[in-house]
């Protein structure tokens, strides 16, 4: 009797696991859905973000970068921008700068915008390039942000920023 009992307990306990791993299985994989947004720094890493920048004639002349110091030609600040879609649908994409919570230009390719975009991005898909910026001010803890909208938004989808002292 104990024996057909233990039986009955052991067939429904693997009948519950075949309905709970079926489950997981079935039910819960629905994706993640998300849009990675970053900035890296001049070595590529999510470090050694421009930090102190001198002005000179209303362009960026130096321009330090973690412990480094470096002189520009180009006359801008830059980060490289990313963005990978994981919406798993193709989404467009626009990403406004601001600095001290003023609009700003963004430089991209030697042409001045006000926002970046349209970027439009397969599921998957990944924009990554480099920015330039100029501030229109001096002054310390100056805050530089972008903004990530989705297409037909007007609320950001997300936003990332940093700080700098300009001198």
């Amino acid at each position: 009797m104990l024996k057909k009992a233990l039986s009955v307990i052991l067939v429904i306990a693997i009948i519950g696991t075949i309905v709970a791993i079926s489950y997981y299985l079935v039910i819960q994989k629905t994706p993640q859905k998300f849009t990675e947004f970053y900035i890296l720094g001049l070595n590529g890493m999510a470090d050694d973000y421009p930090s102190h920048l001198t002005m000179n004639g209303g362009q960026v002349s130096e321009i330090t970068y973690g412990d480094t110091t470096f002189e520009t030609t180009n006359g801008d600040g830059l980060v490289n921008l990313g963005i990978v879609n994981e919406e798993q649908q193709s989404t467009v994409y626009t990403v406004e700068m601001f600095i001290n919570n003023e609009p700003d230009n963004i430089d991209f390719g030697g042409t001045i915008v006000n926002e970046l975009g349209p970027i439009g991005l397969q599921q998957g898909g990944r924009w990554e390039n480099t920015i330039g910026f100029i501030p229109k001010q001096v002054g310390d803890n100056q805050e530089v942000e972008f903004l990530l909208y989705e297409t037909g938004n007007t609320k950001p989808i997300d936003e990332l920023y940093f700080w700098i002292d300009v001198n």
